[in-house]
């Protein structure tokens, strides 16, 4: 038995073997006779969503942002009305790996708009001299 893949190459099940559409291949020739034997290879199968490197992009891109909104805190850039929503959004941010619609993600696309959707409501709350922090993570 054999499997589609996303490119000319079919694997086959029973080794995981890895075999390219090349006719002078005989284990590609061995699958066009197999297939000729009225034999249909399954579907491709497009692997699971893994959420860990999705969330390590994440982590990589809130560390300028967090480190640029306690830099502003460090040299009272910002004014004293402001603090507050300042140290919400670096706790929003240290929070955001956590928050349910990024485990809900189901692919790349979907898990990145989530992450942009989440950074620009917390980039919102903020003053709009504080906003850019978030310079990156809401385009």
């Amino acid at each position: 038995m054999y499997r589609l893949t996303d490119s000319d190459s079919i694997i086959r099940i029973a080794d995981g073997a890895t075999i390219g559409a090349d006719p002078a291949n005989t284990d590609y020739a061995a699958f066009l006779r197999w297939c000729a034997d009225g034999n249909e290879p399954l579907p491709y199968a497009p692997p699971p969503f893994n959420l860990e490197p999705a969330l390590e992009r994440l982590r990589a891109m809130r560390r300028p942002i967090i480190a640029d909104l306690v830099g502003m805190l460090a040299v009272g850039d910002i004014a004293p009305d402001d603090v507050p929503a300042v140290k919400t959004a670096i706790q929003q941010l240290k929070d955001i790996t956590k928050h349910p619609s990024l485990k809900a993600a189901t692919s790349d696309e979907d898990f990145d708009a989530k992450a942009k959707a989440l950074y620009s409501s917390y980039a919102a709350a903020l003053p709009a001299s504080v906003r850019v922090a978030y310079r990156d993570a809401t385009r």
